[in-house]
């Protein structure tokens, strides 16, 4: 964990130990609460899921505009079209409009993979998420020296040493888990929140992209039948 984030961490973690009191509960009760949450975990994923769906239907859709557009400006700039200068203009920015707006799509997905949340500074659902456990990039197969894959092997064993700590110190505490639990739906709903604005931005600009596109489509029929 980055040392400069220490006291919005620890602030965090304040907010969880004085909102999170369940010493007068008794152990059915807090597994009552915890069966809950892993509801809530699970329609939360499911969300998630959903508007992850979404936004690879609108980059589809984006790179058949890319596609589509590309195709009709090279059978246009290929082929002799007995049309007017004002018509083949039209025609052109027609073209133009659908390639921009697969383009835009694209970027704006491009733009959000695997971003930096501000939340990964002060959570820690070691649990979870791998990355709170494997912080460093490890080796996914061992090298051809014996001395080499003998560090490899010693940094799984040391990895799974500090996970084993790091989970018997939850372990260790009553409601560690159910605060760690309540940790996960919120970042759930931050992220479900994030995609939400995502594809929001990317059906945005399909519906402008397509609106302006027709508009130019159809100005270019008009200048071609009545020129």
């Amino acid at each position: 964990m980055n040392t400069y984030f220490e006291s919005e961490k620890s602030q965090f973690k304040e907010s969880e130990d004085t909102i999170i009191d369940l010493k007068n509960l008794s152990e059915d009760e807090i597994s009552n609460i915890q069966e809950r949450l892993y509801k809530m975990i699970d329609y939360s994923s499911s969300l998630h899921e959903r508007y992850d769906r979404q936004r690879n239907g609108l980059l589809q859709i984006g790179l058949t505009l890319i596609a589509a557009s590309s195709g009709i400006g090279t059978i246009v700039h290929n082929i002799s079209i007995d049309s007017s200068v004002l018509t083949n203009s039209f025609l052109w920015v027609f073209i133009s409009v659908l390639f921009l707006t697969g383009l835009i799509i694209l970027i704006n997905f491009a733009r959000k993979i695997e971003l930096n949340h501000p939340y990964r500074k002060v959570a820690d659902i070691r649990s979870w998420y791998f990355k709170y456990n494997f912080p460093k990039v490890f080796s996914d197969r061992l090298k051809g020296d014996i001395s080499d894959q003998k560090t490899q092997v010693k940094e799984v064993n040391d990895a799974y040493g500090d996970f084993l700590s790091r989970w018997m110190e939850y372990a260790n505490e009553k409601d560690r888990f159910v605060k760690e639990d309540l940790q996960q739906v919120f970042i759930l709903q931050l992220l479900q929140r994030f995609k939400f604005q995502q594809v929001k931005s990317m059906k945005l600009i399909l519906v402008y992209g397509l609106i302006v596109g027709s508009i130019f489509l159809a100005l270019t029929l008009i200048a071609y039948f009545f020129s």
